[in-house]
């Protein structure tokens, strides 16, 4: 029985070790398997960090370009509303009152003139239910809460074109026989979307005090290439005086990219917050559009960031070359 058993534990520790040798000689060929793995990962954390600061030589400049644009048209935002405690009331009287409303600017008949319809909303409000509800719930008594209503309002929208022809003391007359009769119609002046009246809210103005009319340029393509090409030629010329400066000349353009800018889109800085956070407004379909609340040029700016690389002092780069010829 112990010959038995040693003969086992022999052969156990033969087989051990024998395990332990092949792990062994497996590794020692796996040595170089990963050496050429490591040197692979160092080659291309060279390269890596070469193509950085290549990236990083040159000279960056920014140039702005900017260019006037005059407004083309006036809008004029107002709404047809009607509120009764039955649907059906007061569908009937928000007829009435578009219908008043329409037939009020129809009979003008002013050159230039469109009345587009916008959106229809519909809403439960009571009266009384604002401050004064809320003063009156406080002290108690008062008469007996009032039955909720229905509120429906449509928007249109007053498009006057081709105010670029016309002079100032017209247009101004022109505006206001616009605002007269909507007035007269019983027509609410002024925007009356939900992005306006969180705009004001957050601005800490009154729904009273916004703008009652817009200025607007529809499609400033023209004046934003020229915006483009100033803007270039002064990052360029900025470079050029740099590079001047270190005793080199300079050469081709790196790269280049646009700055932000909100003259290039409809809504205002605020408006694109409002956008961005609560997911409200919308982006123009068409060309560039621009918008002020005051009569006058809206400027068009173009802000470029340009990376040009540097020559050896003496030696011309290919643009100046150009630019000798």
């Amino acid at each position: 029985m112990r010959r038995t058993n040693d003969h086992s534990v022999r052969t156990g520790f033969r087989a051990r070790g024998v395990a332990v040798r092949t792990r062994i000689a497996q590794s020692k060929n796996q040595k170089p398997k990963s050496k050429i793995v490591l040197a692979l990962l160092l080659a291309a954390c060279m390269a890596w960090s070469s193509l950085l600061v290549a990236a990083e030589q040159g000279i960056s400049v920014s140039g702005t370009g900017e260019v006037l644009a005059k407004p083309s048209h006036v809008e004029i935002d107002v709404s047809a509303a009607a509120a009764a405690e039955l649907t059906a009331d007061a569908i009937q009287k928000y007829r009435d009152s578009l219908r008043r409303t329409t037939e009020a600017f129809g009979k003008l008949d002013m050159k230039g003139l469109k009345i587009e319809q916008r959106e229809l909303s519909f809403a439960n409000s009571t009266p009384g239910g604002g401050a004064a509800g809320m003063v009156a719930g406080l002290v108690g008594g008062g008469a007996p809460a009032a039955k909720p209503q229905v509120d429906i309002s449509r928007s249109l929208r007053l498009v006057l074109e081709g105010i670029d022809q016309m002079e100032e003391a017209a247009l101004m007359e022109t505006i206001g026989t616009l605002l007269d009769t909507a007035r007269d119609a019983g027509a609410t002046i002024g925007q009356s979307s939900s992005s306006s009246a969180l705009l004001a809210q957050m601005m800490g103005r009154q729904a009273g005090s916004t703008s009652m009319v817009t200025f607007v340029v529809d499609n400033a393509a023209q004046q934003h290439e020229k915006a483009y090409q100033q803007a270039f030629a002064e990052a360029k010329s900025r470079a050029t005086r740099l590079a001047k400066l270190a005793g080199a000349k300079l050469g081709s353009v790196i790269s280049i990219e646009e700055a932000a800018d909100a003259s290039k889109d409809d809504a205002s800085v605020q408006e694109q917050l409002i956008t961005t956070i609560y997911g409200i407004g919308s982006k123009p379909k068409g060309g560039i559009r621009l918008t002020s609340d005051k009569l006058g040029d809206i400027p068009v700016r173009v802000t470029l960031r340009v990376r040009f690389s540097l020559g050896s002092q003496g030696k011309p780069s290919s643009d100046d070359e150009e630019d000798s010829k």
